[in-house]
């Protein structure tokens, strides 16, 4: 009896395993379960060439789960040598939700803003607040208003994970008259969250005053890349 045993018990983990680590999905559109967790590489670039040296990976995990006005929030937690921060987000019936955050224990709740809609269409727009947590980098634009647009759906994204059929948002941060515009694009699967971002820089002399074009990216423009590399979905 006892061989069997051992056999079911193995068995056993193998399937808890195997549940972890295999890609899976979940009804809603940010999956918030308690010790769900999301690793990321960040690669940094020079004129279009990787920078190892501000290459780095990050994991995002959700310590604990609050509630406010009667809707789940997360709490995914993100050490840096600046601090300790966690955003406080939420599935609402027409999308992602930012709330807030809390840095070194001090908790900052704010208006719900709609950060990500979903369903959503190619060529909507929205406007959103983007909070400043002081101290905790790299939140340093401060309180403002950001308009935030879907620019593709069903958009291939490719990490070690898996190929993942996304939905890209695009928001611009502008830095001063000479300086330079940020152009943000965010890739989502639904039921599993955020898989990666690209960031583009330009000029302020460009042309990309509104929006950087989605098909015509150029490589050596580009800033970093965030890739989903390991995650975890209870």
């Amino acid at each position: 009896m006892k061989t069997p045993i051992k056999t079911i018990l193995l068995l056993l983990t193998l399937l808890l395993l195997f549940a972890c680590f295999t890609p899976q999905t979940n009804d809603e559109f940010y999956p918030i379960q308690k010790d769900n967790y999301w690793e990321y590489e960040f690669i940094h670039y020079s004129g279009g060439i990787v920078d190892s040296f501000y290459t780095y990976t990050s994991r995002f995990t959700l310590d604990s789960i609050i509630h406010i006005d009667s809707l789940d929030h997360i709490l995914g937690a993100q050490n840096s040598s600046s601090g300790s921060t966690a955003l406080l987000l939420s599935n609402g019936d027409d999308g992602l939700y930012y709330n807030g955050f809390i840095v070194d224990d001090s908790m900052g709740i704010h208006e719900p803003q709609l950060r990500y809609k979903y369903p959503v269409s190619v060529g909507e727009s929205w406007s959103s607040i983007f909070y400043n947590p002081s101290r905790i980098e790299p939140y340093y634009w401060g309180n403002t208003s950001r308009n935030i647009s879907c620019v593709a759906i069903d958009e291939p994204f490719i990490t070690n994970c898996d190929t993942f059929s996304t939905i890209v948002y695009y928001y611009l941060n502008k830095w001063g008259i000479n300086g330079f515009h940020q152009h943000n694009f965010e890739f989502y699967a639904h039921g599993i969250g955020k898989v990666g971002s690209e960031v583009y820089l330009s000029n302020t002399t460009m042309e990309y005053d509104t929006i950087y074009p989605f098909t015509q990216r150029n490589g050596e423009d580009l800033h970093y890349t965030m890739k989903l590399i390991d995650y975890c979905l209870y």
